[in-house]
């Protein structure tokens, strides 16, 4: 089975960028039009998760792993359309970062001028959290809610 999740618009609303297991077992980030979903693009490349558009719409950025130096590297690939289709630079590492911190939404944000802005947790609490939202141990139901609001 394959999951998608962590969606993130692009600042014009016509594309749409997130991370899929699909079409093998690694994680990695795709972009497609949106609201079509006719064809996606990928984006990463060896793996990628909590990807992000600047505030311009051309750049993506996401969490990758780097393999020989066993930590979390953030990376950034350039994004522009040409006669309705992507044209997808490639990745680039801009900085090394604890890899516990690599999650399923995004952690960050980035600012205008490229600086990041990291919510940093123990690994332990960022696990948990994760876990509780991915298996709730409880689910709640609200009934009669507009009677509330009045």
């Amino acid at each position: 089975t394959s999951w998608e999740t962590g969606p993130q618009l692009s600042p014009n609303g016509r594309w749409l960028v997130y991370q899929s297991s699909e079409p093998n077992s690694e994680v990695e980030v795709f972009v497609r039009r949106f609201p079509s979903s006719e064809r996606t693009y990928q984006v990463s490349v060896d793996g990628g998760r909590s990807a992000q558009w600047s505030h311009d719409g051309t750049e993506i950025f996401y969490w990758g792993v780097d393999e020989a130096e066993d930590s979390g590297v953030a990376k950034v690939v350039s994004f522009s359309v040409r006669e309705g289709t992507p044209v997808l630079g490639r990745p680039q590492t801009l900085v090394p970062f604890d890899i516990s911190l690599i999650g399923n939404s995004a952690n960050y944000s980035v600012a205008s001028d490229g600086r990041f802005l990291l919510i940093k947790g123990t690994p332990d609490s960022l696990l948990e959290k994760a876990q509780a939202l991915v298996y709730p141990d409880r689910i709640r139901v609200a009934t009669n809610w507009r009677a509330s609001i009045r």
